[in-house]
């Protein structure tokens, strides 16, 4: 259990004692057609992707504990970890269409949310039950020697709109 910093702050108890426990159940499913007799293992092939996921966290936990939704990875077309709290929900589509080996365009939607955490935070306002969000979109992701690279432009219902740039799949 840390409760101290070093350094110049030696002795001050400024991040507290907490106890909690985190639990995250996740699911995922891939579908594509089956390779044809001609076609190598490798060959690029259309590929629907889904998965859900769920958190909940029990306990006193510091506000950068907790379960975090928004952005890249999450809900796309809000802000990077824009919805918080101790309770988390998010369910994702994704079909992902191959142009060529090493590139591929994709469409995807989002829904989500985060709820009963710390309240406002700034211009924050969040729920201490579920308010979950829809996200949506399209992007384009490419093979690299250093590895997958994506960019995702998201939109939300709520009339805005973010453009996401990842490197790694999104799961």
């Amino acid at each position: 259990n840390i409760t101290k910093l070093g350094g110049g702050v030696s002795g001050a108890d400024v991040l507290g004692a907490n106890l909690f426990m985190r639990t995250t159940f996740e699911y995922r499913q891939f579908w594509s057609r089956n390779l044809r007799p001609d076609e190598r293992f490798d060959a690029p092939r259309p590929v629907v992707a889904v998965r859900a996921r769920y958190g909940r966290i029990e306990g006193n936990v510091p506000f950068f504990e907790q379960l975090f939704v928004g952005g890249v990875n999450s809900l796309r077309g809000y802000d990077n970890q824009r919805f918080w709290g101790s309770q988390s929900l998010l369910a994702t589509a994704e079909y992902r269409y191959p142009i060529q080996r090493s590139f591929n365009l994709v469409g995807f939607v989002d829904y989500g949310g985060a709820w009963g955490g710390y309240g406002t935070l700034r211009d924050y306002a969040q729920s201490a039950t579920p308010d979950l969000k829809l996200g949506y979109g399209f992007g384009a992701g490419f093979r690299t020697p250093l590895g997958p690279i994506r960019i995702d432009f998201g939109f939300n219902q709520d009339g805005g709109s973010r453009t996401h740039f990842s490197f790694g799949t999104s799961f």
